[in-house]
């Protein structure tokens, strides 16, 4: 950091929230952090990038939010696959008997897309 403003010019962090999709679409989270005239004077660009942008102050502050952010998204992925393979064996089993008594298969994920999985409010 010393470094780039020693040479007059400055810094900002602008680490992102978002997948492929979202950042196609221009609906990224921007998580900035450094001199606040800089962040004022990209906010036009931010705009096009972004649905929603947070400055957080100092340098190292965007990177530790999206870190944060990080963990959660790599906990909820892993409470997923996790659900996804509980009763593996069982929702086969059903599945197949379902499909031999003639009955409707519903698969696991139909049962989550309408329960508590989808319901947060």
């Amino acid at each position: 950091m010393a470094a780039i403003t020693s040479k007059g010019a400055s810094f900002l962090e602008a680490p992102v929230s978002g997948r492929k999709k979202p950042a196609e679409d221009g609906q990224l989270v921007i998580l900035a952090a450094g001199e606040k005239p800089l962040y004022e004077a990209v906010l036009p660009a931010f705009d096009i990038l972004g649905k929603k942008f947070f400055f957080l102050g100092q340098v190292g502050n965007g990177a530790k939010m999206k870190l944060g952010v990080n963990m959660i998204y790599g906990q909820y992925d892993e409470c997923i696959l996790g659900g996804a393979c509980v009763g593996r064996k069982e929702w086969a089993e059903l599945s197949n008997s379902s499909r031999r008594a003639g009955s409707r298969c519903y698969c696991k994920s139909d049962v989550q897309n309408e329960g508590a999985v989808y319901d947060w409010e």
